[in-house]
C-alpha cells in the first residue's frame, strides 16, 4: 500500500488508472488553506513513486478556481487522462461542473476547453 503527502495537506484519491506501461495513476484533490487542486500520482508497476513524474510522483493542478475538485478519472482512447468534478469560484455561483484533461505526465492539455478544462454551470 501507498500513501501519499501533498505537503502536510488533506489529500483525497477517487481514481486509479491502469497505464498502458504498466504504471498506476492516482487521480483525486489536495487541499489546504490556499484552496483545492487536483491531485496526480503515478506509481511505478511496484507501488513505488515513479520519481521521473513531477516532485515524488506527485502532481498538483491548479486550473485557477478556489477549488478545482476530482470526482472520477478516465483514460481517453489517446491516453490522456481526463478528469471530472466540480470547481468552485469566487462570487455566487458556488460549484459547478469541471472536465479537465492532462497527459500522462500531469501536464495540463491547453487544446482542451478553456486552457484545459472545461466549467460548465448545470449545477
Amino acid at each position: 500500500m501507498t500513501g501519499s503527502n501533498f505537503n502536510n495537506r488533506s489529500n483525497r484519491c477517487y481514481a486509479a488508472l491502469h497505464l498502458p506501461d504498466g504504471k498506476i495513476m492516482l487521480a483525486g484533490h489536495t487541499s489546504g488553506s490556499d484552496g483545492t487542486d487536483l491531485a496526480l500520482v503515478r506509481l511505478l508497476p511496484n507501488g513505488h513513486y515513479d520519481e521521473s513524474a513531477g516532485p515524488g510522483g506527485r502532481m498538483r493542478i491548479n486550473l485557477g478556481n478556489h477549488a478545482d475538485i476530482c470526482l472520477a478519472a478516465v483514460l481517453d482512447g489517446e491516453g490522456r487522462i481526463v478528469v471530472a468534478g466540480c470547481a468552485r469560484q469566487q462570487g455566487p455561483l458556488g460549484y459547478t461542473g469541471l472536465v479537465a484533461r492532462t497527459d500522462i505526465n500531469g501536464q495540463v492539455d491547453t487544446q482542451f476547453g478553456n486552457n484545459g478544462h472545461v466549467i460548465s454551470h448545470w449545477m
